[in-house]
């Protein structure tokens, strides 16, 4: 249900963040599904044998297949990303939590706002495109903040037709939604 990302595997496993489902699924090089992380949806019709990870996952966005077989998950609505090994357990969680341990938008470095799309370099470096916070954040496979690319304001393009709201010439920042390294 509004699938906004896939990332394949070194093992040609497909990995597909199942947006609107709030899940993520795993299929096989041979097209049969192999792994549901996140909230299971029964009119999926999934033969016995699939495994099955607990995680909530509220909007996944943006993959990034590992080279081990794991999988980064930007998880937009919950403002984190999620690092998932190859059988769908947590490795790592990156983002900002309340003292009860619930996500939460953060602007400080390593903290997310909407993230949407995610890369990953051959050593593990994190690449992402922090939506809301608009700007691209570089981090290392161990959270670590390295780079943060911040976009200035930018004039709206006025279309002439002034039914979208907007005045002539109206500040705006960009909001990266994808990122590719």
């Amino acid at each position: 249900h509004h699938p906004e990302a896939v990332a394949v595997g070194p093992d040609g496993t497909r990995w597909v963040a199942d947006t609107g489902n709030n899940r993520v699924l795993a299929f096989r090089p041979d097209g049969t599904l192999r792994l549901v992380v996140g909230e299971f949806d029964d009119d999926l019709n999934v033969a016995s044998g699939v495994a099955r990870g607990s995680l909530q996952f509220k909007k996944p966005g943006g993959l990034a297949a590992l080279p081990d077989g794991g999988v980064v998950v930007a998880d937009t609505e919950q403002h984190r990303l999620i690092v998932l090994s190859s059988t769908g357990g947590v490795r790592q969680v990156f983002g900002r939590v309340t003292k009860s341990g619930q996500p939460q938008p953060g602007s400080g470095a390593a903290e997310f706002n909407h993230p949407r799309g995610v890369d990953v370099d051959a050593i593990g470096n994190l690449y992402v495109a922090d939506t809301e916070n608009h700007r691209w954040q570089v981090l290392s496979a161990t959270g670590v903040p390295l780079l943060s690319v911040a976009f200035a304001p930018v004039p709206e393009m006025d279309d002439g037709d002034d039914e979208d709201g907007k005045e002539h010439g109206e500040v705006e920042a960009a909001k990266p939604v994808g990122i590719a390294r």
